[in-house]
Protein backbone atom coordinates (compact mmCIF):
# COMPACT_ATOMS: atom_id res chain seq x y z
CA UNK A 1 0.00 0.00 0.00
CA UNK A 2 1.16 3.25 -0.78
CA UNK A 3 1.40 5.99 1.53
CA UNK A 4 0.00 9.10 -0.86
CA UNK A 5 -0.19 11.69 1.61
CA UNK A 6 4.12 11.15 1.18
CA UNK A 7 4.94 10.36 -2.04
CA UNK A 8 2.96 14.01 -3.09
CA UNK A 9 5.06 15.65 -0.57
CA UNK A 10 7.95 14.04 -1.92
CA UNK A 11 7.16 14.75 -5.38
CA UNK A 12 6.84 18.49 -4.29
CA UNK A 13 9.52 18.49 -2.43
CA UNK A 14 11.40 17.71 -5.69
CA UNK A 15 9.62 20.51 -7.42
CA UNK A 16 8.08 18.17 -9.55
CA UNK A 17 4.37 17.83 -10.51
CA UNK A 18 2.11 14.75 -10.75
CA UNK A 19 1.91 15.65 -14.39
CA UNK A 20 5.65 15.46 -14.84
CA UNK A 21 6.31 12.58 -12.90
CA UNK A 22 3.64 10.65 -14.93
CA UNK A 23 4.83 11.58 -18.18
CA UNK A 24 8.69 10.37 -16.95
CA UNK A 25 6.75 7.30 -15.60
CA UNK A 26 5.16 6.48 -19.33
CA UNK A 27 1.61 7.13 -17.54
CA UNK A 28 -1.35 9.15 -17.86
CA UNK A 29 -1.82 11.62 -15.35
CA UNK A 30 -4.95 9.37 -14.64
CA UNK A 31 -2.99 6.18 -14.22
CA UNK A 32 -0.66 7.63 -11.78
CA UNK A 33 -3.23 8.99 -10.01
CA UNK A 34 -4.80 5.61 -9.62
CA UNK A 35 -1.86 4.25 -8.46
CA UNK A 36 -1.07 6.93 -5.71
CA UNK A 37 -4.47 6.51 -4.40
CA UNK A 38 -4.01 2.59 -4.34
CA UNK A 39 -6.72 1.81 -6.93
CA UNK A 40 -4.09 -0.09 -8.67
CA UNK A 41 -0.80 -1.04 -7.59
CA UNK A 42 3.32 0.42 -8.97
CA UNK A 43 4.63 -1.91 -10.83
CA UNK A 44 8.02 -2.45 -9.64
CA UNK A 45 9.85 -0.73 -12.54
CA UNK A 46 7.84 2.51 -11.49
CA UNK A 47 8.33 1.99 -8.19
CA UNK A 48 12.61 2.19 -8.54
CA UNK A 49 12.36 4.60 -11.05
CA UNK A 50 10.10 7.03 -8.47
CA UNK A 51 12.89 5.85 -5.91
CA UNK A 52 15.61 7.42 -8.38
CA UNK A 53 13.63 10.38 -9.60
CA UNK A 54 12.74 11.32 -5.52
CA UNK A 55 16.14 9.94 -4.44
CA UNK A 56 14.33 7.96 -1.68
CA UNK A 57 16.71 6.65 0.95
CA UNK A 58 15.98 2.58 2.18
CA UNK A 59 13.70 3.93 5.32
CA UNK A 60 11.65 6.88 2.94
CA UNK A 61 11.28 3.89 0.28
CA UNK A 62 10.10 1.03 2.85
CA UNK A 63 7.70 4.13 4.13
CA UNK A 64 5.95 4.96 1.15
CA UNK A 65 5.73 2.04 -0.94
CA UNK A 66 5.52 -0.89 1.70
CA UNK A 67 3.00 1.27 3.74
CA UNK A 68 1.01 -1.64 6.23
CA UNK A 69 -2.15 -1.01 7.10
CA UNK A 70 -3.59 -1.66 10.44
CA UNK A 71 -6.56 -3.86 10.85
CA UNK A 72 -8.95 -3.60 13.68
Amino acid sequence: MTDTYELEKRIRMKGLTKSKVAEILGLTLYGFDLKCKNHNEFKASEISRLSDLLELNPEDFQKIFFLKRIVN
